[in-house]
């Protein structure tokens, strides 16, 4: 998901996601939810464009749950738009191939907002919402947002606790998808790229130069 503004490599990380993506599962169906209107100027080929859906009062990132599913028959992942592989971990791998797991993205960045996995796994059990994925026939419900400062932690939050509560999981690790982030208050030192991918967290936002560096390297690199 993300929007077509480019300013700070918003549009350009999502192209080169939707690419790389496309190489890796070449099968799969890639869909793409995108805060205002599509640019045709700015699609990939093969990619499915919809705009976000939201009731009316939501924050934007409640667009992730409407719809909650696009193909509950199906394996499905959800990813940011600055998440960018260029290969797949083995925990993807063995994901695909189960009908009883969740994927998650190990992170030790507690964003959670409300809510807590610490119940269900315990203090050290960190996960990131900013990748996830469930198999075939779940459905996670629409989140429910208690600080209403601050609901784009709840969200992230929310995620994060039901994936904690799911009984298996497969997982995604620091070491092969980090977050690169170097100069970001809160994420300082993160500036290790990943074996199979990377995380160019606030790139969007203007909040990690450093990281729209990279992105130029990364898009000269594969596309």
């Amino acid at each position: 998901m993300g929007p077509f503004d480019d300013r700070h490599g918003s549009w350009s990380a999502l192209e080169l996601a939707c690419v790389l993506m496309r190489r890796l599962e070449p099968g799969a169906r890639i869909i793409v939810t995108c805060q205002g209107d599509v640019m045709n100027d700015r699609t990939v080929p093969g990619v499915e464009y919809f705009p976000q859906q939201s009731l009316e009062g939501n924050p934007y990132c409640e667009g992730r749950h409407v719809p909650n599913r696009y193909g509950a028959g199906e394996h499905e992942v959800w990813a940011d738009n600055d998440h960018i592989m260029w290969d797949l971990p083995d925990g993807w791998k063995r994901f695909t191939q189960r009908d009883d797991a969740a994927l998650v993205w190990r992170c030790d960045w507690k964003y959670y907002g409300s809510y807590s996995p610490a119940a269900a796994r315990g203090d050290s059990w960190d996960a990131s919402a900013g990748m996830w994925g469930l198999p075939p026939g779940a459905v996670m419900p629409r989140p429910v947002y208690i600080n209403k400062a601050a609901p784009n932690m709840d969200e992230y939050g929310w995620v994060i606790k039901y994936l904690a509560e799911w009984p298996e999981h497969e997982y995604i690790t620091q070491d092969e998808v980090p977050i690169y982030c170097p100069q970001h208050d809160s994420l300082k030192h993160r500036d290790v790229i990943g074996t199979h991918g990377v995380h160019l967290n606030g790139v969007n936002r203007g909040w990690n130069a450093k990281g729209q560096q990279l992105l130029t390297e990364l898009r000269r690199k594969y596309l």
